[in-house]
């Protein structure tokens, strides 16, 4: 089913899962991203230049399954998606490699209406909690004498979201703990 022709109609419940993983991606590294491009195009009169509007859906990571797993995910939905890499990038004196997903203007105008949105149902909820824990979380395992504890961690600079997720899953039984602000230490 392609998802993009309903869009005008869909209301924010009847999105499907793919869509919820998506939009919880978007809220931990993945960007909707609008901006102005300068093109130029040759003229009997010489070279016009003018101003495009570029909207994009992008996520750059260091994970390739991550990547792949993502550009699927928009591909069920019926998006045309460019996954590019794996590219080397040195920052701060240390060589990594990213990969590069993105996809263009009707990506970023179907999503971009639901950014304020947290699904209710549990297999939407679940979805986009998938999708923002690939992109934001980790998972900790502490070992405190002869216990282990596992404990799934979200960094994120968005308090208020955070909190949100916190009392849905208080309400489907978990028991989350606290949401504190990490300090940046720059060096």
């Amino acid at each position: 089913m392609n998802y993009i022709s309903t869009f005008l109609e869909t209301k924010v419940y009847d999105l499907p899962p793919e869509a919820w993983y998506v939009i919880g991606v978007i809220h931990g590294d993945g960007s909707l991203i609008e901006y102005d491009h300068k093109r130029s195009k040759r003229c009997k009169n010489g070279t016009r230049t003018y101003v495009q509007k570029e909207k994009r859906l992008t996520l750059q990571t260091t994970s390739r399954v991550f990547a792949e797993h993502f550009a699927s995910m928009l591909r069920r939905l019926g998006f045309t998606v460019t996954l590019n890499g794996p590219y080397k990038r040195i920052n701060l004196g240390k060589e990594s490699v990213y990969y590069n997903v993105q996809t263009y203007t009707n990506a970023y105008d179907y999503f971009v209406s639901y950014l304020h949105e947290v699904p209710t149902s549990d297999l939407d909820f679940y979805a986009f909690l998938s999708g923002f824990f690939d992109s934001d979380g980790c998972l900790i395992r502490d070992k405190r004498g002869a216990k282990t504890y596992i404990y799934l961690d979200f960094a994120n600079s968005n308090k208020h979201f955070l909190e949100i997720i916190r009392n849905r899953l208080l309400d489907r039984g978990f028991h989350p703990t606290r949401i504190y602000e990490r300090k940046l230490s720059v060096k």
